[in-house]
């Protein structure tokens, strides 16, 4: 364990993570820009266009093009603005609402199981170092 470096287990820890939300994303049959996309919606809001592109951290247009796949699958609504007729407003839609239960439901499950058995002094101190270390980078 001593010669293990740790972004090694980082990764090895990111992989893990990734594996499991990749089976999730092919039960709801979502890309990983469609599945971030949800996690972006609130339950009980409404945002621009820009809004949402802005909390994926895309642009414009790339976040439109999610917006689009989102509404052509059902999982959100588009309405127009009330103070700015160009712009639109996105929203999660009933199907949308259940798939981001969902997806709550199984980060849940997900956090459960990697902090079952662990104090919570000790949980508290590892989340404080890992966002330390999150910082650094």
């Amino acid at each position: 364990m001593d010669d293990l470096k740790l972004i090694e287990i980082i990764y090895g820890l990111s992989d893990k993570c990734i594996v499991h939300r990749n089976k999730h994303l092919e039960k709801m049959f979502l890309s990983k820009a469609e599945f971030n996309g949800l996690i972006c919606l609130e339950k009980h809001s409404e945002i621009t266009c820009k809004e949402f592109s802005e909390r994926m951290g895309l642009s414009l247009s790339r976040g439109s093009r999610i917006i689009d796949r989102l509404h052509q699958k059902n999982f959100i609504k588009r309405t127009d603005s009330p103070s700015d007729r160009r712009c639109k407003l996105v929203q999660l839609s009933e199907k949308g609402k259940k798939a981001r239960n969902q997806i709550d439901k199984e980060k849940e499950r997900c956090e459960k199981k990697l902090t079952s058995g662990i104090p919570q002094k000790k949980l508290d101190r590892l989340k404080k170092e890992l966002l330390e270390l999150m910082e650094k980078l």
